[in-house]
Protein backbone atom coordinates (compact mmCIF):
# COMPACT_ATOMS: atom_id res chain seq x y z
CA UNK A 1 0.00 0.00 0.00
CA UNK A 2 1.40 3.39 -0.99
CA UNK A 3 0.42 6.38 1.18
CA UNK A 4 1.27 9.93 -0.56
CA UNK A 5 1.37 13.50 0.81
CA UNK A 6 -0.54 16.34 -0.54
CA UNK A 7 -0.50 20.14 0.98
CA UNK A 8 -1.47 23.40 0.41
CA UNK A 9 0.52 26.54 1.85
CA UNK A 10 -0.43 29.79 2.24
CA UNK A 11 1.43 32.77 3.96
CA UNK A 12 -1.05 34.25 6.58
CA UNK A 13 -1.62 38.04 6.78
CA UNK A 14 -3.63 39.18 9.53
CA UNK A 15 -5.13 41.79 7.36
CA UNK A 16 -6.92 38.74 5.79
CA UNK A 17 -10.02 36.89 6.53
CA UNK A 18 -9.51 33.51 7.73
CA UNK A 19 -11.90 31.82 5.81
CA UNK A 20 -10.04 33.71 2.64
CA UNK A 21 -6.87 32.16 3.76
CA UNK A 22 -8.30 28.79 4.46
CA UNK A 23 -9.81 29.36 0.62
CA UNK A 24 -6.26 30.00 -0.47
CA UNK A 25 -4.89 26.98 0.87
CA UNK A 26 -7.40 24.46 -0.35
CA UNK A 27 -6.88 25.76 -3.87
CA UNK A 28 -3.28 25.19 -3.63
CA UNK A 29 -4.18 21.46 -1.99
CA UNK A 30 -6.30 20.95 -5.08
CA UNK A 31 -3.66 22.14 -7.05
CA UNK A 32 -1.21 19.28 -5.70
CA UNK A 33 -3.54 16.69 -6.25
CA UNK A 34 -4.15 17.81 -9.69
CA UNK A 35 -0.83 17.66 -10.80
CA UNK A 36 0.35 13.98 -9.38
CA UNK A 37 -0.18 14.17 -5.60
CA UNK A 38 3.06 13.66 -2.74
CA UNK A 39 3.69 17.36 -3.03
CA UNK A 40 3.29 21.01 -1.61
CA UNK A 41 1.90 23.76 -3.66
CA UNK A 42 1.97 27.36 -2.20
CA UNK A 43 -0.76 29.74 -3.27
CA UNK A 44 1.61 32.66 -3.47
CA UNK A 45 3.09 30.69 -6.59
CA UNK A 46 -0.12 29.66 -8.08
CA UNK A 47 -0.50 34.06 -8.04
CA UNK A 48 2.94 34.70 -9.64
CA UNK A 49 2.57 31.88 -11.96
CA UNK A 50 -1.10 33.19 -13.38
CA UNK A 51 -2.78 30.33 -12.47
CA UNK A 52 -5.10 32.06 -9.53
CA UNK A 53 -5.90 35.69 -8.89
CA UNK A 54 -6.54 36.61 -5.07
CA UNK A 55 -9.71 37.17 -3.91
CA UNK A 56 -11.37 38.39 -0.85
CA UNK A 57 -14.07 36.30 1.13
CA UNK A 58 -15.25 38.93 3.30
CA UNK A 59 -18.06 36.78 5.47
CA UNK A 60 -19.06 32.99 6.37
CA UNK A 61 -19.43 30.78 4.26
CA UNK A 62 -16.82 28.41 4.18
CA UNK A 63 -17.67 24.79 4.81
CA UNK A 64 -14.83 22.43 6.82
CA UNK A 65 -14.80 18.42 6.32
Amino acid sequence: ERVTVSAGVVAIDRHTFSGTLLDYADQALYASKENGRNQVTFFADMVAAGQTEPQQISTGGIELF
